[in-house]
């Protein structure tokens, strides 16, 4: 049975510059908040599907959008935890080791077709020797 389902998420980033709110016409403090969502899988193997950053204000919660791109330069690092930026990495990474394992597994239960030896081709004294169609391709010279 395959779990999935989409979330949302906020994260708080910490104070910004004072400025004049559009909406209740102050000058007021703002924050910077990011605003996310998510695909999931099993709760485990998540991706980001949309993310938007914005400066909140304080009083009367307007938010104003700011610029993806620049914003996510001017940071140290990604604030979205890596098991929902990058989970998708994992689904990944675990569905190419069961492919190789199936893969290993099923070579290893293959018949293996044993080469004939000299020695049993001396003895057969002119009588014909059995060999795979896969040996037979081989021209000998």
């Amino acid at each position: 049975m395959i779990i999935w389902g989409f979330g949302r998420e906020r994260v708080e980033l910490g104070p910004a510059q004072a400025r004049e709110c559009g909406h209740c016409a102050h000058r007021r403090p703002f924050r910077h908040v990011l605003r996310y969502r998510f695909v999931h899988i099993w709760y485990l193997f998540c991706w980001v599907t949309e993310k938007q950053y914005l400066a909140v204000c304080d009083i009367c919660h307007h938010a104003v959008p700011q610029d993806t791109q620049a914003f996510e330069a001017a940071l140290p690092r990604s604030p979205i935890p890596f098991y929902r930026r990058s989970g998708w990495v994992v689904l990944l990474g675990l569905v190419a080791v069961v492919g190789a394992a199936n893969y290993l597994r099923s070579r290893r239960s293959e018949p293996v077709e044993e080469l004939p030896s000299l020695a049993s081709a001396a003895s057969c004294q002119g009588e014909p020797v059995a060999m795979s169609a896969r040996y037979l391709s081989f021209s000998r010279t």
